[in-house]
């Protein structure tokens, strides 16, 4: 005969506090153990005995791992349905801290999924997003994602007609939608969900009267949308009028934590991106020659970035993760040669920054010896990697950044490192083809037309050669639909033959068709 069920007792206290398992003062109408830390306090129920087994819940719970800071999808709220617990902690134990990197889990894994407790247009899109998280490793649908964000989107719209004025709940939203585009590969939807996200943020105002946590939560989001502010220009993103690429002279000291170093980053990366693209998008091509003041402006963010190598330098020699501090020293490095190698016309300027190159690869070869994450916000590895394999024309460094891209099998918001591995290794046949065309006699006319592949022919010969500049590819660019993650198009630039280089390129446009690979989150 079965033991019979223990049965545990619901201690007294508003809804709020029996959730988090804390102490309740039991105030009325409103506890202050929840308005003193900024938490709304959902009322009071009546005291009942429940069962401490819960019920079956679906089959999809095999996807799931449950991790602290939410144990137990059981120990959530009897409000919430077994499917909604387990998404939720789903969320909080494996694809928030995902999303994080390997650099401040606590807002992804933690504050968040709190918030989502007492704030239903937040639970809803953090169950949208961990349905298409789950739905990209496995054959669970994608349709229960669009259920749970047509209902983000009617909550939402509830919270507004109800006169809510709040805006770190629409805000948070918006972030876990910008999530979502990524997933879907939708770059026009993520960057108008991050358009909205700013909007918000430029309306949202700090009051006095925000607790601990929301005063803390509203930080984390500035912060999130500032870095993601920044990245976004590298996907078109029009910059700035006058980007300013100057700032206080910073410390030399050592940072406090390597999140204080990634703050830091973010700030001057973002400044010298913006100051790139408002640089390049202002100049006639093959004529980047710098006017004084701007030669003033990047030698200013040139030598914040290496104050900020040296900082990271003294950080990381002080105790730290130094798997996490190799990782914010490769984007550094890229930072630095994308930002050196702006004004030059020709490709030939990559080739001064070999050194950071080897040390970025070995950087990066570090970092993957252990798992990353395969699915984060930010951008981490990927392009400079991609940077490298398409930049750095030592064919053994180019190719060991192809290997490193084909093998981390990863996706960083809207950078695939499959995809961009193969666009590099196009790249590579390419400008290798053409010094071979030239090495057996053909005519540089051959280029017109789109060579053919020749990467691993004459193998031996091609591995110790660079190529000349007239066999370069100037530019890629990639044309993506939403959700078509095997199937892409290139155009390709390279310099057209028969007149001096630099002054006129030729174009085609190529399929890249990625085979179905697994990319499973694992």
């Amino acid at each position: 005969m079965p033991p019979p069920k223990k049965l545990l007792k619901v201690k007294t206290g508003c809804v709020t506090c029996k959730i988090r398992k804390v102490k309740c003062d039991e105030g009325k109408p409103q506890c202050s153990r929840c308005t003193d830390t900024g938490r709304k306090c959902d009322g009071y129920r009546a005291s009942t005995e429940i069962t401490s087994r819960p019920k079956k819940l679906p089959d999809q719970a095999s996807l799931l791992v449950v991790l602290s800071p939410i144990k137990n999808a059981s120990a959530l709220s009897s409000d919430l349905r077994d499917d909604e617990k387990l998404w939720l902690a789903y969320f909080s134990s494996r694809a928030g801290p995902e999303l994080s990197g390997l650099i401040d889990r606590d807002f992804w894994s933690r504050m968040l999924p709190q918030l989502s407790l007492r704030e239903a247009p937040v639970r809803y899109a953090i169950l949208a997003f961990s349905t298409s998280h789950a739905a990209s490793a496995s054959a669970f649908p994608q349709k229960i994602s669009i259920q749970y964000y047509c209902q983000a989107i009617s909550s939402l719209q509830s919270r507004i007609n109800n006169g809510c004025t709040d805006m770190e709940v629409p805000l948070a939203c918006c972030l876990l939608f910008v999530c979502l585009e990524c997933l879907q590969v939708d770059r026009t939807g993520m960057l108008n969900q991050l358009q909205n996200g700013l909007n918000i943020l430029d309306s949202m105002q700090s009051h006095d009267q925000d607790g601990q946590f929301i005063a803390v939560f509203k930080q984390k989001l500035r912060q999130i949308f500032a870095r993601l502010d920044g990245q976004s220009t590298l996907l078109g993103k029009p910059v700035p009028t006058s980007p300013n690429a100057f700032c206080p002279t910073a410390s030399q000291e050592a940072f406090a934590d390597l999140f204080e170093a990634q703050l830091s980053l973010d700030d001057i990366s973002s400044r010298s991106l913006n100051f790139v693209r408002h640089t390049n998008d202002s100049t006639v091509p093959g004529d980047r020659w710098p006017t004084v003041s701007q030669s003033l402006a990047q030698s200013r963010l040139q030598e914040q970035l290496l104050v900020w190598r040296l900082r990271l330098e003294k950080t990381v020699s002080s105790g730290g993760d130094d798997r996490a501090a190799k990782l914010l020293q490769i984007q550094g490095i890229a930072s630095f040669i994308y930002l050196g190698a702006c004004f030059q016309p020709l490709e030939m300027r990559y080739d001064a920054y070999r050194s950071d190159f080897v040390a970025l690869i070995a950087a990066a070869e570090s970092v993957l010896s252990e798992s990353l994450p395969t699915f984060t916000l930010d951008v981490g590895i990927i392009l400079p990697l991609y940077l490298t394999a398409y930049k750095c024309r030592d064919p053994q460094l180019r190719r060991k950044a192809i290997d490193l891209l084909q093998s981390f099998r990863g996706r960083e918001g809207m950078w695939d490192s499959f995809i961009h591995s193969r666009i590099a290794r196009r790249i590579v046949e390419i400008e290798e083809s053409g010094m071979l065309i030239a090495r057996y006699g053909a005519t540089c006319a051959a280029m017109e037309q789109p060579p053919s592949t020749f990467m691993e022919t004459d193998n031996s010969a091609v591995l110790t050669q660079w190529p000349e500049e007239q066999f370069r590819v100037a530019d890629v660019e990639l044309h993506r639909g939403p959700g078509e993650a095997s199937l892409a198009k290139l155009v390709i630039t390279v310099p057209a033959p028969g007149v001096p280089v630099g002054t006129e390129w030729i174009r085609w446009e190529e399929e890249l068709v990625v085979p179905d690979v697994a990319r499973v989150i694992e």
